[in-house]
């Protein structure tokens, strides 16, 4: 009988064990879930009295920077000092902050693609004309960077970096245009991987399709090397692959649906050559917010539609309104999509060869080495490949042929011009 009478309390102790087990494991999921969530953007902290953007400005400095080396600049940032300026309607302060940076450039600043990457949610990024000037006794270029806003219906100008550009490398790129605010950031940069060749080649890997499948996305975030992830809109996972990718250092763009010459297996917001040009350039609009984070786009499909100039004409007028580049996949041969982009002042390139036309891993890799001669023989080479595990693997067996080649890989935003 005493025997029987402890078992129950044996059991109890069990399950309490269990319960306690389940808990720390919920806990533990939950403190993860948390971890992962993109974190909340400094926004001003505005009073009835006061308009305080110091957070925000101190924000927008650090992406500048980040930018400026993710594109492969040397910049040094000196320490933020602040500012104030009355606050007219309410007899207030308005404070910010500023610094200065150093820049060391062999290659024009892009500065579409700059302050379209560090404007915050709120407000509108702008950039002056260069001025000469002389930094540290050394002949430099400063422009100003500003943050426009109007906390009370009022246009405020707050300068907020000063970039003394070194002279002596490349000159500076002159289109200055504004870019208005969107769901932008910079995460923390994926650093170029030097190759043990002496560098030979850049080759750009654009990986189309992600949306479908996050796990082989993530292997090739996981991969340490640069990538520019082509999402597709309207799917389940969009918007999470977008911000997947970005959070791992990543490039993204917009994988455009666009009429193939079958005009099957069509995405439900696919660009129609029916389709007159305002819906063309409002089909084009929607899915441009709908993926976070976009700095360029390329056509899915589209055999049909990038064959058409009126079609590729509407297309790219609303991506010239956001400031992207266009990069033609080349699904036909009777493309104008580069020469219209060309002709429109857009930064264009052209798909050079896709690498996974075969699922097969060794198919894969044998157009991995024809893309690899090619970037040595040309210099720069572009290549598409898919959100495939097969294509995933692929590459990563391959890091080692592109190292000892001498071959970089880079952003695509690098290559087009």
């Amino acid at each position: 009988m005493a025997g029987r009478k402890q078992r129950p309390r044996a059991s109890r102790r069990r399950g309490g064990g269990i319960w306690l087990l389940l808990a720390l494991l919920a806990a533990a999921v939950l403190g993860l879930w948390w971890y992962t969530q993109p974190q909340a953007e400094p926004r001003a902290k505005v009073t009835v009295r006061d308009a305080d953007y110091r957070a925000v400005t101190d924000n927008v400095q650090k992406r500048i920077d980040e930018a400026l080396v993710r594109a492969g600049h040397q910049v040094v940032r000196g320490a933020g000092t602040e500012k104030e300026a009355p606050r007219e309607a309410t007899g207030g302060r308005i404070r910010w902050t500023v610094c200065d940076m150093t820049v060391t450039t062999e290659r024009p600043i892009r500065w579409p693609l700059l302050l379209q990457t560090a404007t915050p949610t709120d407000g509108v990024l702008t950039v002056s004309e260069g001025e000469p000037t002389e930094w540290e006794g050394a002949p430099a270029t400063r422009y100003d960077i500003r943050l426009n806003e109007d906390p009370d219906g009022v246009d405020l100008t707050m300068v907020m970096a000063r970039l003394y550009v070194r002279e002596g490398g490349a000159t500076v790129e002159t289109d200055r245009r504004d870019v208005t605010s969107g769901d932008v950031a910079i995460p923390a940069a994926v650093k170029p991987h030097r190759t043990s060749a002496g560098g030979r080649g850049k080759l750009a890997i654009v990986i189309d399709d992600c949306g479908y499948d996050l796990a082989a996305q993530a292997v090739l975030e996981s991969l340490g090397r640069r990538f520019s992830l082509a999402v597709i809109p309207g799917l389940e996972s969009s918007v999470a692959a977008a911000r997947q990718g970005h959070a791992a250092g990543m490039e993204i763009m917009l994988h455009l649906p666009m009429e193939s010459m079958s005009g099957t297996g069509q995405e439900p917001t696919t660009i129609l050559t029916s389709m007159s040009d305002s819906t063309i350039r409002r089909t084009a609009a929607d899915a441009m917010d709908a993926i976070p984070f976009i700095v360029g786009f390329n056509n899915h499909q589209g055999s049909k539609a990038t064959s058409d100039a009126r079609v590729m004409r509407a297309v790219l007028a609303e991506a010239q309104a956001r400031h992207l580049f266009y990069v033609d996949s080349r699904t036909a041969a009777t493309s104008v999509g580069v020469a219209t982009a060309r002709e429109m002042g857009i930064p264009t390139a052209a798909n050079e060869l896709f690498l996974d036309n075969s699922a097969d891993e060794a198919a894969i890799c044998d157009q991995l080495r024809q893309a690899i001669r090619i970037a040595q023989r040309e210099g720069t080479a572009i290549a598409i490949g898919h959100a495939r595990g097969s294509t995933a693997a692929a590459i990563r067996s391959m890091l080692g042929e592109l190292d000892e080649a001498g071959i970089e890989l880079v952003f695509v935003s690098e290559l087009v011009g």
